[in-house]
C-alpha cells in the first residue's frame, strides 16, 4: 500500500520525486505545499527547498492565503502521500485545478537521494 489508495485521485494526479525535482528547476516551477506538522518540516528529515509549510490541521483556515493563485500549479507533500492527497482534494474542491501530489511523499524523496533543507 502506498498511502494513495481510496483518496479519489487518479494516476495523473501524482508526480514522482525525480519529476518534481526537474519541475522545480524549470521555467515555471510549481508551488510546493508541505502539509506535515512544523516539527516534521523542520526536523531531521527536512523539507524540499522552497516548500511552504501549510500544516494539514490548519489547511482550511490557510486556504485564504492562496486566494488568487487558483491557476498556479501546486504539488502537495507529506510524509508518505496520504495526507497530501487529502489536501489536494481540498484544494480541488476550492477551485484549484492544477494540483498534484508527490508520490510516496518525503519518504520517496529521500529514497531518490534528492536534496532537502534542514
Amino acid at each position: 500500500m502506498t498511502g494513495n489508495e481510496g483518496n479519489g485521485m487518479g494516476p495523473g494526479n501524482f508526480v514522482a520525486p525525480e519529476a518534481l525535482s526537474a519541475l522545480l528547476h524549470g521555467d515555471r516551477p510549481p508551488l510546493v505545499l508541505d502539509v506535515r506538522r512544523p516539527d516534521e518540516y523542520l526536523g531531521d528529515n527536512g523539507h524540499i527547498d522552497g516548500a511552504c509549510l501549510f500544516p494539514m490541521d490548519r489547511l482550511a483556515e490557510a486556504m485564504g492565503e492562496l486566494s488568487g493563485l487558483e491557476r498556479r500549479s501546486f504539488v502537495m507533500v507529506c510524509t508518505d502521500g496520504a495526507q497530501s492527497a487529502q489536501a489536494a482534494a481540498a484544494l480541488n474542491a476550492a477551485g484549484f485545478e492544477r494540483v498534484k501530489v508527490l508520490q510516496g511523499g518525503m519518504r520517496a524523496w529521500h529514497e531518490a537521494s534528492l536534496a532537502v533543507q534542514r
